[in-house]
């Protein structure tokens, strides 16, 4: 039997989306965590247990909230304000941060991250080593992974988005194209550059 690593205190109680949630307190330390957190300290706010996962090193911290069917497990973190609800899942070492919101049912896992305003929903997928900021959106079945890096204003649907091999660039959407640092084109056109390798400095 896995031993409780929190406790609902239900004393500190907060009302969102229709949904009662409770704040947390550490019962054990998770010194790996980011911040550490150690016994007596307080963490956001779950609807239930069934939200945190009691194994590994998976936290909630500030005031983050984390309801519904959604589940945080492995040594995931969320932090600050961010929201994570429906039937999301943040896994591995995956992040939601600032004022992210992840619902539905999309999942972050790998070393993903979402941050900022930026929002994951649907049956959108964020793994790997991507990273979505700014006010971004990936929605529908949309999947970012690698070390893709989406910003700005720009949402992802059904395109999948993937940097692997192409490290330390910059990707951002702007409907039909992609640019990648400050080259933009259509996605057939980038589909070209991939097969020839021909873009400069790759």
């Amino acid at each position: 039997m896995t031993n409780k690593k929190y406790v609902l205190q239900k004393n500190k109680s907060i009302t969102i989306l229709g949904k009662k949630l409770f704040r947390i307190k550490a019962l054990i330390s998770i010194p790996s965590s980011l911040p550490p957190v150690e016994i007596g300290d307080e963490g956001g706010y779950v609807e239930s247990e069934k939200n945190l996962s009691f194994e590994n090193r998976a936290w909630i911290h500030d005031d983050a909230k984390v309801f519904g069917s959604a589940v945080i497990y492995g040594d995931a973190h969320v932090s600050d304000n961010a929201l994570v609800y429906d039937n999301a899942t943040i896994d591995d070492t995956g992040r939601a941060e600032n004022n992210a919101k992840v619902y539905g049912d999309a999942s972050v896992y790998g070393n993903g991250w979402v941050l900022e305003n930026a929002e994951v929903y649907g049956r959108a997928q964020v793994y790997d080593n991507a990273r979505i900021f700014g006010k971004a959106k990936i929605y529908d079945f949309g999947t970012v992974n690698g070390k893709a890096k989406i910003f700005g204003n720009n949402e992802i649907t059904r395109r999948i988005v993937t940097m692997d091999g192409v490290c330390g660039h910059s990707v951002a959407m702007y409907g039909k194209f992609l640019q990648i640092d400050t080259c933009l084109r259509t996605f057939e056109e980038w589909g070209e550059v991939f097969k020839r390798k021909a873009c400069k400095g790759w």
